[in-house]
């Protein structure tokens, strides 16, 4: 933030016209967020000199604004016109209502972007889904043009090879795609799915892929598509009966996490998973096992407290570390 500090009272005088965009936003969060009565009545007369989206703040919230979930509802009831410009002025707040802005505003959403990849590679696409203090989820319908438009300038001011999309129940587009260059990690969970999305299976640069889909009641043959794939976790399929047999011709597959599932038995056709090292079965009751898994380089076998089926596991692959 760029107007804190103790002198916050001699910042706020120092500032002269014309103001940046960054310093108007903060100063819009000092006029209607300040602990400081002096600083918030200084910053709300600058406000008003200086910043156009004062009027429309003032005309619709009044100063009484707190609540993020407040500001969504209101930003819906405006027109659409002036849905992006509230929303960036709001941002200041503290009120993460991006989501509403992406809709509506692309300047905001390619401001907002760089902000949502972290230190280690990590696109969280959530963040812009959810308020700070999880009081809402925004519930839009898909991922705006805008991302796709641009991932190039994104990737080369921050690189990313990982991306998170958490909780949001956001329909995937055919522009998914255009993610296969950029990321070799995919996170997706709560979405709403029941299929995991064609778009998917066309990024084939993935190593890693975790679904939490207590929905998913099938994955997706072209799954076979992903030749690197080396890590795959299907975690609270509850209504998956079966292991998909697309997930046995991953031919590179190292790490295969199947959590709290109520499937019974595993195929033989595991069998083909030559290269699987790592079996996690946490949270899962799983009562058979084929003898093909004797074949396999098992090293790691994770699996639930159940005597009965540690037992079997270990007559299968009695050189592997379980826990």
């Amino acid at each position: 933030m760029l107007l804190r500090g103790d002198d916050l009272i001699g910042t706020l005088k120092s500032l002269s016209p014309p103001l940046d965009a960054e310093t108007r936003r903060e100063l819009i969060a000092v006029a209607y967020g300040s602990a400081d009565g002096k600083a918030r009545a200084l910053a709300q007369k600058l406000v008003a000199a200086h910043v156009d989206e004062h009027a429309l703040i003032r005309a619709t919230l009044g100063s009484g604004f707190h609540r993020a979930n407040d500001a969504c509802t209101k930003l819906r009831q405006l027109e659409i016109a002036d849905r992006g410009k509230l929303a960036v002025a709001l941002r200041a707040h503290g009120a993460s209502v991006a989501g509403v802005a992406f809709e509506e505003d692309e300047d905001f959403a390619r401001d907002r972007l760089p902000r949502l990849v972290d230190k280690k590679g990590v696109l969280d696409l959530h963040e812009w889904y959810v308020t700070p203090n999880q009081v809402e989820t925004l519930k839009l319908t898909t991922i705006p043009d805008v991302v796709f438009d641009e991932l190039p300038r994104l990737h080369r001011k921050k690189k990313f090879d990982e991306l998170v999309l958490w909780g949001s129940p956001a329909t995937l587009p055919k522009r998914f795609v255009e993610f296969a260059p950029y990321v070799r990690r995919l996170r997706l969970g709560w979405c709403g799915i029941s299929r995991l999305p064609d778009v998917i299976c066309e990024l084939t640069n993935l190593e890693l892929l975790e679904v939490h889909e207590p929905k998913l009641v099938a994955l997706n043959p072209r799954l076979k598509k992903l030749k690197k794939l080396k890590h795959l976790t299907i975690a609270r399929a509850k209504k998956l009966k079966q292991l998909p047999p697309e997930v046995c011709e991953l031919p590179n597959l190292e790490e295969l996490g199947l959590w709290f599932f109520r499937m019974k038995e595993l195929p033989r056709a595991m069998g083909e998973l030559t290269k699987l090292r790592t079996l996690d079965l946490y949270g899962s009751f799983i009562t058979s096992f084929p003898d093909e898994l004797a074949g396999l380089p098992l090293k790691q076998v994770t699996v639930t407290s159940a005597s009965a089926m540690q037992k079997r596991l270990k007559q299968l692959a009695p050189k592997a570390r379980f826990r």
